[in-house]
């Protein structure tokens, strides 16, 4: 039990790492009793010992406390012995490592398959600073290559990574966390203001707030991403992608899968960049219901304002919504190598002002089938077939709905539109059943995009259908 706010002595987070590490055999729980203080705030002198045996669970118990680093010293650092931690309830902040890996929490060995599990938990304000090195995850950074990691139901804001670089090529990735492992989930969590910075040199960027490589999958699932950034990248050729997440797949079988989530306001930023919000690599992918909205890749060379997918071997997408995206080449989407298995009840909204075309789509194979989409405007191979183009009518963020969507207007074209229902979605992005009668016409058919709108109430209380 930690019953007080000391940073050393009896009742102490520390003592308690200490009493368990003199039991290596033995999984431990550490908990904070009734008796810690609301809220209160455990300032770390030095940094917490290294957990190296079996399990551990450290839980806030609904005290929420506040592990704070002073932008310090790095909060916790898990070593090779561990099999799982598991973090539930807890608040990270202003951790800071100056070797480049992890500010807040570490797993500090590369060959360990030790899980992670992050629940209901707060990360601000960490910092990995690689100073002529490397810069991974400004919060967590966490390398297990057989490991599950689940990160849910959590926060993550104003988390950093950066490289104070020379002119022999580093990367900074995971402004707010960096993953390799086995299987990666993230759940009902968001993701704001994380950063990765090139302060001078030769550098790479990789996620402004995730980066996750996995070797069997990887999923987003009811995550918001926003204005997260990936500040002036320069490889000199070496391309930088995600300013909110790039996700790798390491192996043929691997899948990369994204379903209800939002990337609003995310940017990238340098020369050869792509993907301001989302870039994925290898495998194959699935996009759902998930809505991009005002990002930005920034540079001369620039490509996806939204996102970039590069080499999948095969990608499908359904219910997906872009607006006021912006790139120099795609600027809502940009793709190249992939293989298209399916895109269908698509919204492509109109781009950002002074933005190139909307798609830029290069050695792309379209080997399933396009349809029941909307574009503004011409989206190549994928908007040749599979739905019409032109005006798609009012289209704006719905910000009462997390993670936020954008929503048609009344008299879009996305409500309703007549046609096949194939492969209409069963739910939207709120959770909403697939399909209603948007347009009050007593049908009821599948909207476009990610957001379903619901007839129209006639009466605030509720008793629409009442006799």
């Amino acid at each position: 039990m930690v019953t007080n706010t000391a940073d050393t002595g009896a009742g102490s987070l520390r003592q308690a790492l200490i009493n368990a590490s003199s039991d290596p055999a033995t999984p431990h729980a550490i908990w904070f009793d009734a008796s810690f203080p609301q809220g209160g705030v455990i300032e770390l002198q030095t940094a917490l010992p290294a957990w190296s045996n079996s399990a551990l669970t450290i839980d806030g118990r609904g005290r929420a406390p506040v592990l704070d680093g002073r932008n310090a010293v790095r909060i916790l650092t898990v070593a090779a012995g561990a099999v799982q931690v598991t973090l539930r309830e807890l608040s990270f902040r202003r951790g800071r490592s100056t070797s480049g890996t992890g500010g807040c929490v570490w797993h500090s060995s590369t060959v360990a398959d030790t899980s992670l599990y992050v629940y209901d938990s707060h990360f601000e304000s960490c910092r990995a600073v690689g100073n002529q090195i490397n810069a991974n995850g400004g919060a967590i950074s966490w390398v297990a290559p057989g490991a599950w990691v689940f990160i849910r139901d959590s926060t993550f804001s104003g988390n950093v990574g950066g490289v104070i670089g020379n002119s022999s090529r580093k990367v900074m990735s995971g402004g707010a966390v960096h993953v390799s492992a086995h299987r990666i989930e993230i759940t009902g969590s968001r993701f704001s203001a994380n950063v990765l910075e090139r302060v001078g040199g030769v550098v790479q960027g990789l996620g402004g707030a995730v980066y996750a490589s996995a070797t069997l999958s990887t999923q987003l699932r009811d995550v918001e991403f926003r204005s997260n950034r990936v500040i002036d990248a320069d490889a000199s050729g070496v391309f930088s992608a995600g300013g909110a997440a790039a996700l790798l797949c390491l192996e043929n079988s691997c899948s990369n899968n994204i379903d209800r989530s939002g990337f609003i306001d995310n940017t990238i930023s340098g020369d050869d960049v792509g993907g301001g919000a989302l870039a994925t690599q290898g495998g194959t992918l699935d996009l759902l219901n998930a809505s991009f909205s005002s990002n930005r890749a920034i540079g001369n060379s620039s490509f996806g304002g939204a996102m970039i997918l590069l080499t999948a071997s095969a990608a499908g997408a359904s219910h997906l919504s872009f607006k006021d995206n912006g790139a120099a080449f795609g600027a809502h989407l940009a793709m190249s190598g992939v293989d298209v298995t399916r895109w269908v009840w698509s919204l492509h909204g109109p781009v950002a002002a002074g933005a190139g075309a909307a798609c830029e789509l290069d050695g792309i194979q379209l080997t399933g089938f396009s349809m029941a989409n909307l574009f503004e405007s011409a989206c190549a191979a994928l908007s040749a077939s599979g739905g019409s183009i032109g005006p798609v009518g009012p289209l704006a963020l719905d910000e009462t709905v997390f993670p936020a969507t954008l929503a048609p207007g009344s008299g879009s074209a996305a409500i309703d539109p007549p046609g096949s229902q194939a492969w209409c979605a069963s739910v939207d992005a709120r959770g909403l059943a697939r399909p209603q009668d948007g347009d009050d016409d007593g049908s009821t058919r599948c909207d476009v995009g990610a957001y379903e709108v619901p007839p129209a109430k006639l009466f605030a209380d509720g008793f629409d259908g009442v006799p």
